[in-house]
């Protein structure tokens, strides 16, 4: 309880971190809608992913000294293009911000006020699809056979309260708020989740292990233009998120998990009516896994996995 002498909690201060790789006019938008919202201790770089569109000439025309870009002539896939954001980072929070995400005009004072109601949590936001009234996050699940699920997504914003917390699995790596210890008490993101797809997965399920909640505040809202960058449904595509699914399988779940959970719902999925390019892309997937096991064997002897996934049907 306050008492009359005492003073607020000063507003945490953030580092934001924008990973970029061929980002254009999305990558500036971006940046056009966060920069305002930095306050005094605040700070925000770009770490370019090897980008050959004039995305990072085009940063500096534009923004000038306001925004340090890291660039790297060969791309670091997110994970590494995170952790090198975020390294020696000297703030209460660190914020990672997709490029192709638009931030609502308070997103980050309701995101400072979030993070001093639950000072120890991950969060993230409620995202919206680009005509601003769809959900398109809020909050993942992840299936028996870590198929990832966004439970409210295409729900219209009104069927959702305006403020409050979602408990999660995990949150969308779009929007990802970690506080900085525990940032680095869990090393970063896991750079074998390359290029892309898992990595914040993996990290609030290492975070959940001790004991660190993954929550959406539904506060804080902005708009995401989801795989303009990557694109749907190409074999790349479900190559790399397959891929980066086995992986996440083989480093999280249970023995147990594996028998009863993940085999039987991996089965199921696979009989369905699949596109012929996620066909592709799973089958180069479970190619690309089989020189990896006897690492995968190893680390699981090492660490013992501990994670069972809900029992929801995919």
């Amino acid at each position: 309880m306050s008492t009359p002498h005492s003073r607020p909690a000063p507003r945490p201060s953030l580092l934001v971190v924008v990973p970029s790789h061929n980002g254009g006019e999305l990558t500036l938008a971006c940046l056009d809608r966060t920069l305002p919202q930095l306050r005094a201790r605040d700070r925000l770089v770009v770490v370019d992913n090897g980008s050959w569109d004039g995305t990072t000439a085009a940063i500096g025309y534009r923004f000038g000294d306001a925004v340090p870009v890291i660039a790297r002539q060969r791309a670091l896939g997110f994970a590494g293009a995170c952790n090198l954001g975020a390294a020696d980072a000297a703030a209460d929070l660190i914020v990672f911000l997709n490029q192709d995400l638009l931030l609502s005009p308070d997103a980050l004072d309701r995101l400072r006020e979030s993070a001093r109601i639950h000072p120890n949590a991950i969060l993230g936001a409620l995202l919206f699809e680009p005509e601003q009234t769809t959900i398109q996050h809020a909050g993942g699940v992840v299936l028996p056979n870590a198929l990832t699920q966004h439970p409210h997504r295409g729900i219209q914003a009104h069927e959702l309260p305006a403020r409050g917390f979602v408990t999660s699995d995990y949150v969308a790596g779009a929007l990802f708020v970690v506080p900085t210890p525990v940032f680095d008490r869990l090393d970063g993101f896991d750079v074998r989740f390359a290029p892309a797809y898992f990595e914040e997965t993996d990290f609030c399920i290492r975070a959940r292990a001790i004991g660190i909640p993954s929550l959406v505040a539904l506060s804080v809202t902005a708009r995401h233009f989801e795989a303009v960058t990557t694109g749907k449904d190409s074999p790349r595509y479900h190559f790399s998120y397959h891929r980066n699914r086995l992986r996440f399988v083989m480093k999280h779940y249970t023995l147990d998990a594996l028998r009863t959970r993940f085999l039987p719902s991996e089965r199921a999925w696979l009989r369905s009516s699949l596109s012929s390019a996620a066909r592709q892309g799973v089958g180069r997937a479970y190619a690309a896994l089989v020189p990896e096991l006897p690492r995968w064997v190893l680390e699981r002897r090492r660490r013992p996995p501990l994670f069972v996934p809900q029992e929801v049907a995919p």
